[in-house]
């Protein structure tokens, strides 16, 4: 699909949903701010000996959700950007930002979301976990967009279908291996209600992808899904399947899982778990298997304060053995302290390691991390019309 109809799907959303959002609708926003102050003794993950540089960095946020409400319409225009800085490794300095639309219409028996986005972003935020290769020269440009519709067949039973597209490059990428990719995906879901706390679902899914180096990959599959809730806080996800792909000629098969449980906020915290395997695209060009789990936990030390803990461990490996391209693993932790003073403002402390180990050829790297979040979130402003 080429980017400039893509261009064109992303400016009629914007159009003829706010036209059509314009008459009878509340319209709010929420603006927000944050300051990020860091010291890292290992910032791009450098192997041991091969360029550690510790320093200091400083990243400020601006954030804004604006959203439109009607009774069967909603429109979500979500802009960011953020300004990176680094003492001693300055040739990190990023502007990054993006601008996400989303919007939903809602008849009796059915629904259509239509989201389109744009962001640009540095190396370090999108290949430090993924391909590890951080390239100061370049970042990561990426348009893309997804429909969602969904029809309930019955009082239990209902259909959703999905198709999305990416276009992802690389400027001044390519020599430091990063490679610029168009990628397109769909799904078609079957679901039924078993009872009010237990969904199952059926799901048949694809993906394509194209290089600009002329690489291609694809899969295909299915998995079975249930989403059960023990309670209003508490609820899980399993879900099982297969996938078989095929990568320059050569094709595979494998299994792909979901495993998520939830603990939703209330007065004493929340926690989070999941462990995933699925075929994800990839900075080199290519589909990959992706398998990661983690691990989330906010609990209530005193009023206004709460101890956290976060877990993170991800392989990134080629789906066909037999290529040997890529096996990376990445892993990272971090305790902190998120204090509350009032009640726009909100000061997270963490302190945090991170590791990647890469076998052929053998390379470790591994660095420790300190931070402070300051963050401010005005009162959200409203108007109806």
């Amino acid at each position: 699909m080429p980017l400039t109809p893509l261009r064109h799907a992303f400016a009629f959303l914007a159009t003829c949903t706010a036209c059509e959002l314009a008459h009878g609708a509340e319209w709010s926003a929420q603006p927000a701010m944050w300051l990020y102050l860091d010291y890292d003794t290992n910032r791009r993950l450098a192997p041991a000996g091969q360029g550690e540089v510790p320093d200091d960095a400083g990243y400020m946020t601006l954030d804004m959700l604006l959203q439109s409400l009607t009774e069967t319409d909603e429109l979500d225009i979500h802009p960011q950007i953020q300004f990176q800085r680094f003492t001693r490794d300055d040739a990190l300095d990023a502007d990054n930002g993006f601008l996400q639309l989303a919007a939903t219409h809602r008849a009796e028996k059915w629904s259509v979301v239509t989201k389109a986005a744009y962001s640009r972003e540095s190396t370090l935020i999108t290949e430090l976990a993924s391909t590890g290769i951080i390239d100061a020269n370049s970042r990561q440009d990426s348009l893309s967009g997804e429909v969602t519709a969904t029809g309930q067949l019955s009082e239990r039973q209902s259909l959703s279908a999905d198709v999305s597209y990416a276009d992802t490059t690389y400027p001044g990428g390519l020599a430091a291996g990063l490679v610029g990719y168009r990628y397109s995906s769909g799904s078609l879901s079957y679901a039924y209600a078993y009872s009010p706390l237990t969904t199952v679902s059926l799901v048949g899914f694809g993906s394509d992808l194209s290089s600009e180096i002329g690489t291609a990959s694809d899969d295909s599959g299915a998995r079975l899904q249930v989403v059960h809730s023990f309670s209003s806080l508490l609820s899980m996800t399993v879900a099982l399947g297969a996938s078989r792909a095929r990568v320059e000629g050569s094709s595979g098969s494998g299994a792909v899982w979901d495993f998520e449980l939830t603990r939703r906020i209330d007065s004493e915290g929340k926690w989070n778990f999941s462990v995933t395997r699925d075929v994800e695209p990839n900075g080199r060009g290519l589909l990959i298997d992706h398998e990661e789990a983690d691990l989330s936990l906010t609990r209530a030390m005193a009023p206004h304060l709460f101890f956290t803990a976060t877990a993170t461990a991800i392989r990134n490996a080629d789906l066909i053995a037999s290529l040997s391209f890529d096996d990376r693993r990445y892993y990272a932790g971090a305790l902190g302290l998120e204090w509350h003073p009032r009640a726009l403002w909100q000061v997270d402390f963490i302190g945090g390691y991170s590791q990647a180990t890469e076998p052929q050829p053998y390379q470790f790297a591994h660095g420790w991390r300190s931070a402070i979040t300051v963050r401010w979130t005005p009162h959200r402003w409203a108007v109806s019309r």
